[in-house]
């Protein structure tokens, strides 16, 4: 019993050094978690991996005990990017464990529609001068997530991201049926107030239990003694929304990622239960507004009452 419970320790402290050394943990905490640590049984302690959790990432109540090592895990993006390539067939039309819907919100041209495209496809847009769309902009992703540091779990993800006139609407319709709301402002002009203000408007609307997040987009327009500054100025603003919170750059992919892994590991932990998987338009047929979307609605009851 003394050598299996040995060999069982030593397991635990192997796959602890593999989730630091593999990049589950961003290096600065892989660094100060390794310093705090003189022996290696030392790394086989929950306080210890949950005190690196809350270091990064708010304190939220799970409908399940989750070890924080498995929370951890959960947010850190596999290879790099969480959504599947939707050109393929088999991954656009299979099937899938859970979905999600997120809302993005924020001030006017902070690059919402950047941050959107730039997570669904993994490139931003092509170019600067398309004319700015009316109503709500809808994509559908499959995204892949760990559910334990070495199991995967799959999910489809539906983001609605309003625009004009439509975010008024967005703060009593779509807030409603979203299980998370990602707050977006542009660093490069937008304050600590400018962030209260809109998790304000957010939070004053959303039922209880949806995730909130906040998004410090354009960073890449900032030095990086600009980008620390703003980080140490929006990073309180989240904790007092317990918001998850990352600066982003749509045009470098920075940040982007965890993001997002976030707010759905969030999402997939919370007690607020997520809705049973249903059939939607195959996200191969792009985006879709409000006007289009009513159209197709009004082309289906007709069609409905023909028969």
């Amino acid at each position: 019993m003394a050598d299996g419970g040995a060999a069982n320790a030593d397991a635990v402290i192997s796959g602890a050094l593999l989730t630091v050394a593999f990049g589950f943990l961003p290096c600065v905490a892989a660094r100060q978690l390794l310093a705090t640590t003189r022996q290696l049984k030392d790394l086989d302690r929950e306080e210890l991996w949950r005190q690196c959790y809350l270091s990064q990432y708010p304190e939220r109540s799970c409908k399940a005990a989750v070890p924080s090592l498995w929370r951890l895990a959960m947010r850190q993006p596999q290879n790099g990017r969480i959504c599947l390539d939707s050109s393929d067939p088999a991954i656009d039309s299979g099937a899938h464990d859970w979905q999600a819907a997120i809302l993005v919100t924020g001030s006017p041209l902070s690059g919402k529609t950047w941050l959107v495209q730039r997570f669904c496809t993994g490139h931003p847009p092509e170019g600067l001068n398309k004319v700015p769309f009316l109503g709500t902009d809808l994509r559908v992703s499959r995204v892949q997530m760990r559910s334990q540091p070495s199991t995967f779990t799959r999910g489809r993800v539906r983001i609605w991201e309003p625009s004009g006139l439509s975010r008024q609407q967005a703060l009593t319709g779509y807030l409603k049926a979203a299980q998370a709301v990602l707050v977006c402002l542009d660093v490069a002009s937008d304050g600590p107030e400018d962030a209260r203000r809109l998790l304000g408007e957010v939070t004053q609307s959303m039922r209880p239990g949806t995730i909130v997040g906040l998004g410090g987009l354009q960073v890449d327009k900032l030095t990086p003694r600009q980008q620390r500054q703003a980080f140490a100025a929006l990073k309180p603003v989240a904790q007092e929304a317990n918001a998850e919170f990352a600066l982003c750059s749509a045009r470098t992919g920075e940040g982007i990622e965890e993001l997002f892994s976030a707010l759905l590991a969030a999402c997939l932990e919370a007690p607020l239960e997520l809705p049973a998987p249903e059939r939607v338009l195959n996200s191969m047929a792009g985006t879709l507004t409000s006007a289009q979307l009513l159209r197709i609605l009004l082309h289906r009851e007709t069609t409905t009452s023909g028969e």
